[in-house]
């Protein structure tokens, strides 16, 4: 069974993949203040620091392409 990188790296509950932006961040659906939003992305990001110069190359792959969902979901949601 392929391992869930959004529940490894970012402790977030099961449901689709890829969440939606807002589940992403970890901010509620409704928030329009762009204080909370970057807060959201910042604190995601540096869940997956510690995991970014793993020596594993999935690892690696795997943390890059959620950077950049959470990189784009910042931008959609600001």
């Amino acid at each position: 069974m392929p391992v869930d990188p959004y529940s490894k790296y970012l402790g977030l509950p099961d449901g689709p993949r890829p969440p939606k932006a807002y589940l992403l961040l970890g901010v509620e659906p409704d928030v329009n203040d762009a204080d909370v939003i970057e807060a959201g992305a910042q604190r995601q990001m540096d869940a997956l620091d510690k995991y970014a110069l793993s020596s594993d190359r999935a690892t690696r792959e795997q943390v890059q392409r959620l950077m950049n969902e959470i990189a784009q979901a910042r931008v959609k949601l600001v």
